[in-house]
């Protein structure tokens, strides 16, 4: 096997990692978080309130977004070739209006 095939197993299984692994802590964080109407904003914030664990599910959640989000620009670098970053900018720099 060449290095070159070695490293793009090895960011493979890095970003398959992240993705499964992030999707995985999400749904458990998830299990923990307050129940009730979501449109009902008095019950619900009322139930927030007397959930003393409700900004560490928070966190949790935006911590498996964080990785999930760090997975996906591992895996657009390993298929891409290129940061994503520098292909978003050049798609919006192609879409943008010309000045009249």
């Amino acid at each position: 096997m060449s290095e070159t095939a070695f490293t793009a197993r090895a960011g493979l299984k890095l970003a398959g990692s992240l993705l499964l692994g992030s999707q995985l802590a999400y749904i458990a964080i998830t299990q923990l978080h307050a129940g009730g109407p979501a449109n009902d904003h008095h019950e619900i914030f009322e139930a927030y309130a007397h959930d003393g664990i409700w900004e560490g599910v928070h966190l949790g959640q935006f911590a498996a977004i964080a990785i999930l989000l760090a997975g996906v620009l591992a895996l657009a670098r390993i298929l891409g070739g290129e940061a994503p970053s520098s292909a978003v900018f050049r798609a919006s720099a192609n879409s943008s209006p010309t000045p009249r």
